[in-house]
């Protein structure tokens, strides 16, 4: 795995605790406000059970939170990041560069030689 991919991973692990501390948060918030509904309604002698009125709120918040926590639980592994056409480095002319390329060929030869001279002498030994 590249320096980046793992690093996009890290990110979306991130991401997901992130999202799970917010939605453990909500789901908290949503406790102390059920709790503080029963209490006003049992003060008002009421029952607890949502009315005609404030149902639709209830199931649109319970579907909410659920919503939330469902997608936060998922333990799906993150996808790769897409990557398009990786970009092309553009040579620089020698000129702009103030690099001779021929100053460097006598001194690749010599290192081709004795690379190859190295090789030959290898060659005959046995590997372990």
């Amino acid at each position: 795995m590249s320096k980046a991919q793992k690093a996009v991973s890290d990110e979306k692990l991130d991401r997901q605790a992130e999202n799970t501390r917010r939605a453990l948060a909500a789901l908290e918030d949503l406790q102390r406000v059920l709790a503080m509904q029963a209490a006003h309604a049992k003060a008002h002698r009421r029952t607890a059970m949502p009315t005609k009125r404030n149902w639709p709120c209830s199931m649109a918040a319970a579907a909410l939170l659920l919503a939330m926590l469902s997608g936060c639980a998922s333990n799906s592994p993150p996808s790769p990041p897409v990557i398009g056409t990786k970009p092309q480095a553009t040579p620089l002319p020698a000129a702009v560069s103030q690099i001779d390329p021929r100053s460097s060929e006598t001194w690749l030869r010599e290192v081709e030689s004795y690379l190859s001279e190295v090789g030959s002498l290898l060659s005959s030994e046995t590997p372990k």
